[in-house]
């Protein structure tokens, strides 16, 4: 079916069609291409990569701070979480 044909066919379409018709093929335009999305999800990959290296460097910032205070070294995520134990019953 060449362009004309399909043209020819939609005008015989109730207007409820040709308004649902005339949706779909304006949300298809707006529509961001495969390449697209996915430079999108990989510049929101690098995003999100950056962010938890920021918040991992602010962390071990904290940790060093915690040793330095309490004249110990804190050598594991299960040692800091004894910590906080520690001082949410205090």
């Amino acid at each position: 079916m060449n362009l004309q044909e399909l043209i020819a066919e939609a005008l015989h379409l109730s207007m409820e069609e040709r308004a649902h018709l005339i949706q779909q093929l304006v949300l298809s335009m707006e529509s961001p291409s495969e390449d697209e999305l996915k430079a999108e999800w990989i510049k929101e990959a690098h995003r999100k990569a950056n962010e938890l290296t920021h918040l991992r460097e602010q962390l071990q910032v904290g940790i060093n701070q915690l040793d330095q205070g309490l004249g110990t070294t804190i050598n594991s995520h299960e040692e800091l979480d004894e910590l906080f134990v520690t001082i949410k019953g205090a």
